[in-house]
């Protein structure tokens, strides 16, 4: 039942993932057990099954009755915590993205790779304190939110076609922000390896320049994708078929451009040693695997049960 579904969902949110099919699946078997009980006696069996959803408790209540115990942020508190800190960390992330696009684009700012990734570091470390110190000071408090008398099951978010993989879906969304701002011209690779002592001459083939706005759309379109599902932590059916279709539109934009002439040159020293067609054409059939390889992860997570299901 899509309730049940549900309420297991928002349950399966809040445990780690060693654990969490067999939670899953030893409490979808008592609660059905239970609303079978209840509903041959009832005359309604919906209300029927949001009291006995009801009985069971919140999902952060449930959650932390199965979580380790830790001295710092207890288990009632900790998938909050989790959830809270990666939102924020998602948040931050963002706005550091757009500030460095702007001043990239109307102050003509560039910023290096390590100078990028200092100021990433940085933002990251204040962000986590900040939540860190709020998630501390709830914990003195004894306030743990989502429980109490005022939880009713019909609220709960729809259930997930599918869990994360939260790296893979992590690796997208760094690898897309890079790009964006290298491809803006914020982010400058050159003489970020001091020890080559000179720039490092890349430049783009006039074959680039007809897919400059496609480009840009079709990236940041698959960053706030691949964001909003870093924040849920799990795969919605839109978002699994906006996936299929960016995936299929950069697959196209990379055939393109595999068909297109000159894709890059080098000047200078690096060009007798280094062939960058080659290399363009290699890095441009990586993407287009990629692109092929999760539009299969979306196909086949499409096809798997939700939370607490059997396979």
């Amino acid at each position: 039942m899509e309730l049940i579904d549900r309420y297991l969902h928002a349950v399966g949110e809040r445990l780690e993932a060693p654990q969490r099919d067999d939670v899953l699946l030893e409490l979808r078997g008592a609660i059905e057990d239970e609303f079978d009980a209840r509903s041959a006696e009832a005359t309604d069996s919906d209300t029927a099954l949001v009291e006995v959803l009801r009985a069971f408790g919140a999902p952060a209540q449930v959650a932390s009755a199965y979580g380790p115990q830790r001295s710092l942020i207890g288990p009632a508190l900790y998938p909050e915590f989790l959830s809270a800190l990666r939102t924020v960390l998602l948040l931050a992330m963002g706005l550091l993205l757009a500030i460095c696009l702007l001043q990239g684009l109307f102050e003509a700012e560039t910023f290096g790779p390590w100078q990028l990734a200092r100021l990433a570091l940085e933002v990251a470390l204040w962000a986590s304190a900040g939540v860190l110190t709020v998630f501390i000071v709830l914990e003195r408090s004894a306030e743990m939110p989502g429980t109490g008398e005022a939880f009713d099951p019909r609220q709960l978010p729809a259930a997930s076609a599918q869990r994360i993989n939260n790296g893979d879906v992590a690796t997208n969304f760094v690898s897309e922000a890079v790009f964006l701002l290298w491809w803006n011209d914020v982010l400058v690779m050159q003489n970020w390896l001091p020890a080559f002592g000179e720039a490092f001459p890349l430049q783009l083939g006039a074959s680039w320049s007809a897919w400059s706005i496609p480009l840009n759309v079709l990236f940041a379109a698959l960053l706030l994708l691949h964001g909003s599902v870093l924040l849920r932590q799990h795969w919605l059916r839109w978002q699994l078929i906006a996936e299929a279709v960016l995936n299929v539109a950069l697959i196209a934009i990379g055939t393109a451009l595999l068909l297109a002439p000159e894709l890059v040159r080098i000047e200078g020293a690096f060009a007798d040693w280094v062939n960058a067609e080659r290399l363009a054409r290699m890095a441009i059939l990586v993407v287009i695997g990629l692109a092929v390889w999760d539009l299969w992860l979306s196909a086949r997570s499409w096809r798997r049960p939700v939370a607490g299901q059997a396979i």
